[in-house]
């Protein structure tokens, strides 16, 4: 992952697991630079990601998460490759589907409305809508942009994605 030309950076990566089956699933996170909470109630973010290589299964998966490293209270929202969007915190992951598949060379952009706490996706300038809504802005949270490579994919060198533009957009009121 490499930024190009933004102000926006990646932060921070670890490899976390999670319990799928009987087995343990190793996954690669990485978290974007750029922390937003309640105070920036007038803003809209946008993150434009492009995909240089895709993986199978559900792939990568893009989104925003407000996890600090190993965090069990960790919220994520994401929008992953087989077309599901998926959402996770402390009790489990619970899944949308319907949404269009991505994959090598697409450009998935990734839009949070602060105020109205919503997540929204395009695909290639094709808006997939609201995927999440009602996310929750409490005082504490922090949210950042957050990308996961299944590991096994991951060390097999078969995945990849670019940042290649963040906007910050405030909002105007002409009330």
């Amino acid at each position: 992952i490499s930024p190009k030309g933004t102000s926006a950076s990646i932060q921070s990566a670890s490899i976390q697991s999670e319990l799928c089956g009987d087995e343990y699933l190793k996954d690669f996170i990485v978290n974007g630079s750029i922390n937003i909470d309640k105070s920036h109630q007038h803003f809209i973010y946008e993150w434009d990601i492009k995909i240089n290589q895709g993986g199978p299964l559900y792939g990568v998966g893009i989104g925003i998460s407000n996890a600090i490293d190993d965090d069990s209270d960790a919220k994520y929202y994401r929008l992953c490759q087989d077309g599901s969007g998926y959402f996770q915190e402390t009790i489990g992951p619970d899944q949308k589907e319907g949404f269009d598949t991505f994959g090598t060379d697409d450009i998935l952009t990734i839009i949070f409305n602060v105020e109205k706490e919503t997540l929204e996706f395009d695909i290639n300038d094709n808006n997939q809508g609201i995927v999440f809504d009602h996310i929750p802005m409490d005082d504490n949270e922090k949210y950042h942009l957050s990308i996961c490579f299944p590991g096994d994919d991951l060390f097999d060198g078969d995945l990849g994605v670019e940042l290649v533009n963040f906007k910050e957009k405030e909002k105007i009121n002409l009330e």
